[in-house]
């Protein structure tokens, strides 16, 4: 799997993250985050749907959570949204390889 760092804040301050940003603690939250800033249902993204919108708002989930809380394995960050380690993989190579995707992250998360 390729480095995540290239989603790390780039000044880092309270423990390794911006001012007035609360760390999610569990994975749930980071969906739910993902669900408010891209204006899609949670019920959608754990859905099997393929349109690109719901699947860019996956992709942005498995980076996320997997940036924000590394202890969690991509079974269990799939295991949410009933995916499989492999696509929690595929996606997080994705957002790091697609230069449209890496604008959009960039541009929900401030990061």
């Amino acid at each position: 799997m390729k480095d995540l760092t290239c989603f790390e804040p780039k000044f880092k301050t309270l423990g390794g993250y911006l001012r007035g940003y609360e760390r999610p603690q569990t994975l749930e939250d980071v969906l739910k985050d993902i669900s408010e800033k891209t204006h899609i249902s949670v019920e959608l993204i754990k859905s099997k749907s393929r349109v690109r919108e719901i699947a860019e708002a996956r992709m942005f989930y498995f980076v996320r959570s997997k940036v924000l809380l590394p202890m969690y394995s991509l079974k269990k960050i799939g295991w949410l949204v009933n995916r499989t380690h492999c696509t929690v993989m595929w996606g997080i190579d994705q957002v790091n390889e697609i230069p449209s995707l890496r604008k959009k992250y960039i541009e929900l998360f401030g990061i």
